[in-house]
């Protein structure tokens, strides 16, 4: 990812970001409260032009695929976090 701070990506950002904030002011009620969906969908319509979307993955993926548990691995649990009582807040002394 070395072009993360280059200049069309700040562009499509700043578009983006305009994009929501001028529908959260100006819009009515209910496409104010869409106005970050529309923002997303409308930043990447922009930044389709720009070249910088590719739906190739999207027709490479499978018709149907089983979700993989713990993909990222095994969860880790620490007892003592949970067993330990001591708390410095003064309310937690009744």
């Amino acid at each position: 990812m070395k072009s993360f701070g280059s200049y069309q990506n700040l562009i499509i950002g700043l578009i983006t970001i305009m994009i929501t904030l001028i529908l959260m002011k100006f819009a009515k009620v209910f496409l104010k409260a869409i106005s970050i969906l529309l923002g997303i969908v409308l930043g990447t319509i922009f930044s389709f032009f720009f070249g910088a979307v590719s739906l190739k993955p999207v027709g490479n993926a499978a018709w149907f695929h089983l979700p993989a548990p713990f993909f990222l691995g095994m969860p880790t649990f620490f007892m003592v976090r949970f067993l330990d009582n001591d708390c410095d807040r003064p309310d937690c002394h009744d």
